[in-house]
C-alpha cells in the first residue's frame, strides 16, 4: 500500500499526521500488476527498511469511493474534522467565541458531503464515458451522448443558479415591489 495523501489533523492531543490511501471502486479493469515476490518457505522475511518502518508508524487512513458516491468510515471522518474545521473557522470570521452551532456544522457538513458525492460520481461516469470512447465504430455515437449530457449539466447547473438567485430574494423586504408569493 502506498499512502496518496498525508493529513494534518487537530486533535485533543494536539496536531497528528495521518496518511491516507484513496481507492476508486468501479467497474473498471485494474491497471495495478499483481505482485511478483515469491517467498521463500523457511526462512523469515526481511525486516523492513527506515522508510517502511517511517510510513508504518503513522496511522492510515483508507479514503474509499464506489460508483454511486457511498464512501468509506474512514472518508466520512476525514469529511466531518473537514465540516468542523470549515464551520469553526466561520464561526470566528463572525465573531462567535463559542464555537459553532450544530446548525452551522451541519449545513457545512451537508455541502462537504454533497460536493465530495457529486465528484466521485462525476469522476466514475467521466471514466466509464472515456472508456466506452474506445470501443470502436461506436466511439462517435458515446461522444454525441457525452456532449448531450454535458449539455443537460449545463443546463441544470444553470437552473440550480436561477433558483439560488430566486430564493436570496424572496420575501416582503423588498421595498416597492408587490407581494408575489
Amino acid at each position: 500500500m502506498i499512502p496518496d495523501y498525508k493529513f494534518l489533523i487537530n486533535t485533543p492531543d494536539g496536531p497528528e499526521s495521518s496518511l491516507a490511501e484513496l481507492k476508486i471502486i468501479s467497474a473498471g479493469k485494474s491497471r495495478c500488476p499483481r505482485g511478483t515476490t515469491q517467498k521463500v518457505s523457511g526462512q523469515p522475511e526481511p525486516p523492513p527498511g527506515p522508510l517502511v518502518r517511517r510510513l508504518r508508524s503513522y496511522p492510515m487512513m483508507k479514503l474509499v469511493a464506489g460508483p454511486w458516491g457511498d464512501l468509506s468510515e474512514d472518508f466520512h471522518i476525514l469529511l466531518g474534522t473537514f465540516a468542523k474545521n470549515k464551520a469553526e473557522a466561520e464561526a470566528r470570521s463572525k465573531g462567535r467565541g463559542g464555537g459553532p452551532s450544530s446548525g452551522d456544522l451541519g449545513k457545512c457538513m451537508g455541502q462537504i458531503r454533497r460536493a465530495m458525492s457529486v465528484q466521485v460520481v462525476r469522476s466514475q461516469s467521466q471514466c466509464l464515458l472515456e472508456r466506452i470512447a474506445q470501443l470502436g465504430s461506436r466511439a462517435k455515437a458515446a461522444g454525441d451522448r457525452r456532449r448531450a449530457v454535458q449539455r443537460l449539466e449545463e443546463v441544470r447547473r444553470r437552473q440550480e443558479e436561477a433558483y439560488q438567485m430566486a430564493s436570496r430574494n424572496r420575501g416582503l423586504s423588498r421595498v416597492g415591489h408587490a407581494f408575489v408569493p
